[in-house]
């Protein structure tokens, strides 16, 4: 099965919504995120599948811009904001690395997608962490970098493995990765090899 960029970039934004985002409802924790920040990325991510560039590039320039400004104006000793612009911010970037991705900007993805890993990964949400791990591992195979993206890959599952092997959201999350890894491989009409790397 032959999947084109864009519709990678499906997979990963529903992973993204379903398993982290939803979850966020789930907890009561939905104060962690800034409603405009993600309305602008969602709006970005809109009119991605709809194949208006300019929007989404709009929408999402605009996402990242505002997400900058906000982190430059909250006061060190206001650990409740920062958590809140540090969360938003790795959405805001994992929006912006779909967009790159079904651009086929692999480069520009790839970075948006670690810097969201790394700030997840800073306020502890494994969950998102890992969803953000397997976005670079589809970045990594973008690029042929068949070893980069199946370590990532790899990484994704292992965080998955620690949360809670038990949750049955986080099962569905993890069959539903370890399904894509040939997928993605497919889609680049590369196969992966040892010597291939």
């Amino acid at each position: 099965m032959q999947l084109a960029p864009s519709r990678v970039a499906d997979i990963l934004i529903a992973w993204l919504e379903r398993f982290e985002l939803n979850e966020l409802k789930n907890e009561k924790a939905t104060a962690l995120v800034d409603d405009v920040l993600l309305e602008i990325s969602q709006r970005a991510e809109q009119a991605r599948r709809r194949a208006e560039w300019n929007a989404a590039l709009r929408h999402s320039q605009l996402a990242l811009d505002r997400a900058r400004e906000r982190s430059k104006k909250i006061k060190k000793t206001d650990a409740a904001a920062k958590k809140m612009a540090t969360y938003s911010d790795a959405a805001v970037h994992f929006y912006a690395g779909t967009l790159g991705l079904a651009l086929s900007d692999t480069d520009a993805a790839l970075n948006h997608f670690r810097l969201s890993a790394k700030e997840f990964g800073n306020l502890e949400r494994q969950r998102a962490r890992s969803i953000a791990c397997a976005a670079i591992g589809i970045a990594q195979a973008g690029r042929r970098k068949w070893a980069a993206a199946l370590e990532a890959y790899q990484q994704s599952l292992a965080l998955i493995d620690q949360i809670d092997p038990q949750d049955s959201s986080l099962k569905e999350l993890r069959r539903q990765i370890v399904q894509t890894v040939p997928m993605i491989l497919d889609c680049y009409e590369q196969e992966a090899s040892p010597d291939n790397t």
